[in-house]
């Protein structure tokens, strides 16, 4: 027997984690069993050999583990595929001037019509969707909720097409919470609504993200509107409020009060998000927090308090093989002018075809064919027989995906979560 490629040894003190990245699970072993580098197989007997080969810390001398790589893979295809994922852009337009928004030179005048939608749903009945269980829409703008009534219909929509085809709906809501309403609020089931949230502690350094006039009043009427919330959110647990904190060099000294106060609402189902701030040509505001910075602060400060507060931690390592949505059978992205792209993280091109052009979702994965069938454990060798591979996720469209080597940051993400 050898030690799987997969495995990772991590020194704790006067042990070692043995790390798993297929899962996630680790082990903690005295220096009898491993020297940090390896086992040591002499020192481990039967029954250690048979529960390690079991949970696939160890594998055959001759295993090269490429067969269970793509095997894996193969038998997750369906599950990649079995729900339709939809990003709908609403509008282009907002009621905020953020400056680190990557949208903020953006056409502001386009929003989705009611003869788009029209044509969405007119597509989207005309397809087969026997192989589908679910379908997740991600409504997006701009701002959504400058449009409510747009809104209202396409979800009600979706909630008739799903409940005619035996279909779960999850809906993922993108919202600054200025002009969500208790009454729109109330209409929604399954659904994430994700909302950036700033500090009160943080009003002067947040004037750069917004307009100076209004940076207080935005953020005190946000905080009156989620207590207007908090009795209808509890009421259905499967709605979720997820606070996202856009970190920045200013605002990460923050990030206890952060908790604190999203704590502070009494919602019985929240979550948060932490995103490093990307800086953009067209954006006022610059971040000064590097990655590397973003990574340590992360798993020094936010771990802990995401254990004390009880909430799931908002990034962790992938451990899957997985595909990413604009490669997944049948999912797309409507943008404001009707026109249909890959997914979200593929910029606007007025190239691109419109919605009225296509009769069915197969017509989708044959104009995207080639990113729709790529399989990067199979066809990149790279990947194949790369032992990171359960960490990235393979390389995407949009290019997002960068091979890495570095295994500090997740060892010290192992270490630290081992001790709380």
């Amino acid at each position: 027997m050898k030690t799987s490629k997969f495995i990772t040894f991590i020194k704790d003190g006067n042990n070692f984690l043995s790390y798993n990245t297929i899962n996630g699970n680790s082990i903690r072993l005295g220096a009898t069993y491993t020297d940090g580098k390896d086992f040591l197989y002499p020192n481990l007997d039967a029954s250690m050999l048979a529960q390690l080969e079991k949970m696939h810390f160890i594998v055959d001398d001759h295993d090269d583990e490429q067969a269970f790589v793509r095997n894996r893979f193969q038998n997750m295809q369906n599950q990649f595929d079995e729900t339709l994922y939809i990003t709908i852009e609403i509008t282009t337009a907002c009621n905020l001037s953020c400056g680190f928004c990557y949208q903020s030179d953006w056409d502001k005048r386009t929003c989705i019509t009611s003869q788009t939608v029209d044509s969405l749903f007119g597509m989207i009945q005309k397809s087969d969707l026997s192989h589908y269980r679910e379908i997740n829409l991600d409504l997006i703008g701009g701002e959504p909720m400058l449009h409510q009534d747009i809104v209202v219909t396409i979800y009600e929509k979706f909630q008739e097409l799903c409940e005619a085809q035996s279909l779960k709906l999850s809906l993922k809501l993108n919202t600054n919470g200025c002009l969500l309403t208790p009454a729109l609020l109330s209409k929604l089931r399954h659904t994430d609504i994700m909302l950036p949230y700033l500090v009160s502690q943080d009003y002067d350094s947040l004037i750069t993200f917004r307009n100076k006039k209004n940076t207080k009043k935005v953020i005190e009427q946000l905080r009156e509107n989620i207590k207007e919330w908090t009795d209808i959110l509890n009421a259905e647990p499967t709605n979720c409020l997820i606070f996202r904190f856009n970190a920045n060099h200013n605002n990460i000294h923050h990030i206890a009060n952060f908790f604190h106060e999203i704590a502070s609402y009494k919602l019985e189902n929240y979550q948060i998000e932490i995103v490093n701030t990307k800086n953009y040509e067209q954006t006022t505001f610059v971040n000064h927090l590097s990655d590397k910075d973003f990574t340590h602060w992360y798993i020094e400060t936010v771990l802990p308090l995401c254990h004390s507060h009880k909430l799931k931690l908002p990034i962790k390592p992938r451990n899957a093989l997985s595909r990413c949505k604009g490669r997944r059978m049948g999912s797309f992205k409507l943008f404001a002018d009707g026109r249909i792209g890959l997914c979200n993280g593929i910029n606007y091109n007025p190239a691109l075809p419109l919605i009225t052009q296509l009769g069915n979702l197969s017509e989708i994965n044959t104009l995207y064919r080639e990113e729709k069938t790529y399989n990067y454990v199979i066809d990149n060798p790279k990947c194949a027989t790369c032992k990171m591979v359960f960490l990235c996720g393979g390389d995407s469209p949009c290019g997002h995906t960068k091979c890495s080597t570095d295994l500090e940051p997740l060892k010290k993400f192992v270490l630290m979560k081992s001790k709380l």
